[in-house]
């Protein structure tokens, strides 16, 4: 496997920039960076499957902060429909005092609070706790750092 170093290297070797003269090693590692995200992207994205348990009476759970996009959502098993956040609490939830709650059919994604993470909203509302909730998400790659630059890409 290559390393983000080795790369580095090879273009300083094919630039005769080995003293450094042309290009930072910050710029190198952007150039790095910025070329696994364009791959990454070119291939249809990093996909990977992330799971939690459900909570009865639960109807938000907050996403990782390297998730892009959610493609799917399972709920113990079903493959459930997504549907616009604002469209899901106009259609169904009229008073925030009774939601309904059973087997999730519907879900949504939406930035929530000041903090500016992203949420996973199903509805119905889980009835039940403990039941698998499958998130098939595309990922940022994780960024090459100096303290990184070692690992293989």
């Amino acid at each position: 496997m290559t390393t983000a170093k080795q790369i580095i290297d090879d273009v300083r070797l094919r630039f005769k920039d080995t003293e450094k003269k042309m290009f930072t090693d910050n710029l190198a590692l952007r150039c790095v960076n910025d070329a696994i995200e364009c791959i990454v992207e070119d291939n249809g994205g990093l996909i990977e499957t992330r799971t939690t348990n459900s909570v009865d009476g639960q109807m938000s759970y907050s996403l990782d902060t390297d998730i892009k996009s959610v493609e799917q959502v399972s709920y113990d098993g079903d493959v459930i429909d997504q549907m616009d956040y604002n469209e899901m609490i106009d259609e169904y939830v009229s008073d925030t005092e009774d939601v309904s709650e059973g087997t999730p059919e519907k879900y949504s994604v939406r930035m929530y609070g000041t903090s500016g993470l992203r949420y996973l909203f199903l509805y119905p509302v889980p009835s039940q706790s403990s039941k698998t909730i499958r998130i098939d998400a595309k990922i940022y790659y994780p960024t090459v750092t100096t303290a990184t630059i070692d690992n293989a890409i």
